[in-house]
Parts: C-alpha cells; structure tokens; sequence
C-alpha cells in the first residue's frame, strides 16, 4: 500500500505551523489520493497561494509605530519610545519564547539634558545600541564616552550603564534586547533591585550586603 505523507501548513485558527498536522487540517489545503498522491481539486498553484498568503511576513514602518512619552516625577528622566517589537506581534507578558520574540527592538529618543533611566546593570539581559542622531554621553564602570550618529555599543549582563543626551538636540537611537527571561536589575546607585515577581511583574526592593547563610541556621 502506498501512503501519502500530508502537507504540514499554519492552521488559520490558530496561526502556526504544526510539526504533525492533523488529517483534517492537512486535508483542507491539501487534499491527496491514496493510490497517485497527487493533490485533488486544488491546483498546485493554488496551493502555493494558499501557502504564500498563511506565511507572509508580517511588516512596520517606523512612521505608523506609536511613539510613547515616559517621564520620571521630577523629570530627571525623559524619553520618548516606539516599541518595534511590540507593534510586530511581541507579547512582551507571555513566557513563551516565541510570542515574546527573542529579541526585542525599540527607538528611543532622549530629550536634550536629559537621561533614559536610572545607572543599572542587568541580570541576564544583553543590550546593543546603534545611534541614529544627536550626541550621547554613555556612563559605565569607567566613566563617560561620547557617541554620535553612527557609533554603535554594546553592554552585558552585570555591566552597568546610563545614556544621557550631552548636546543640543534630541539623541536618538536603536536599541536591541535579548529579552531573557527572569531578568533582574540592580542601580549602584541607590543600592536598589527590580526583581521579577511571578508572571510579568516587577518590584523595586533595597536592602543590604549579608552572608549567604544569614538566617539560614
């Protein structure tokens, strides 16, 4: 007996490809006989349409993204951000690798004298910038390095760093993370941790240097 092996397509139901695909799904798009395996009712080139329309790309543009405004109370802390990622299909609560995407791509825009955040490291994440306009002034472990249009950096987990706008007009750049999960993020600063709660949740704790088995036994 001859058997013919179905064609695994993304299920519209739930939009991915299944490995094993079911005898119905496979049947709708492509149906096969059992003696020739050749498809029956639908042209080959139907199929390809089928096929090339369930797995087309999905696509931005930069000018339809949302640009968001954050701003610290006193206003020490000022940008403006267009969450790429987000607007490409990133579920940035899911711990599934594939709905949170593995990387995650946003373009920041600090206002002149201002900075994006806090001096931090982070846990696990890694984090690569590429700068689109204006000048920087980037802080790390051994000081300040300026950066202008064209300059790219990098910074891994345990490095801390912070990006001020050191000139007249608006410092813009890319920026792209690994997005681990569990990260946590530790300001030399001020002593403090943002640790992960359970699912998505951060909170901002301080507290103090102890021996690993303080309060242990």
């Amino acid at each position: 007996m001859r058997r013919c092996r179905p064609l695994a397509v993304p299920d519209p139901a739930v939009g991915s490809t299944e490995s094993r695909p079911t005898k119905e799904n496979a049947t709708r798009f492509y149906p096969r006989c059992a003696a020739g395996g050749r498809p029956q009712g639908i042209a080959r080139r139907e199929i390809f349409l089928v096929l090339l329309r369930l797995h087309r790309m999905r696509k931005v543009n930069l000018k339809d993204v949302e640009e968001q405004e954050r701003k610290s109370p006193k206003g020490k802390f000022h940008k403006f951000v267009k969450e790429v990622s987000i607007a490409l299909g990133r579920d940035r609560e899911s711990l599934d690798l594939e709905k949170r995407h593995p990387f995650d791509l946003a373009v920041v825009r600090i206002p002149k004298g201002k900075s994006y955040c806090p001096y931090h490291s982070h846990g696990a994440e890694t984090e690569l910038y590429l700068v689109i306009s204006g000048r920087g002034s980037i802080r790390d472990k051994n000081g300040a390095t300026e950066v202008t249009a064209g300059d790219a950096f990098f910074f891994g987990p345990g490095e801390a760093h912070q990006l001020t706008n050191s000139g007249d007009e608006d410092f813009a750049y890319y920026v792209i993370a690994d997005n681990p999960r569990g990260d946590s993020c530790y300001y030399p600063d001020s002593g403090k941790w943002a640790v992960s709660l359970e699912g998505p949740e951060t909170e901002i704790v301080k507290g103090t240097m102890a021996d690993y088995y303080d309060g242990e036994e």
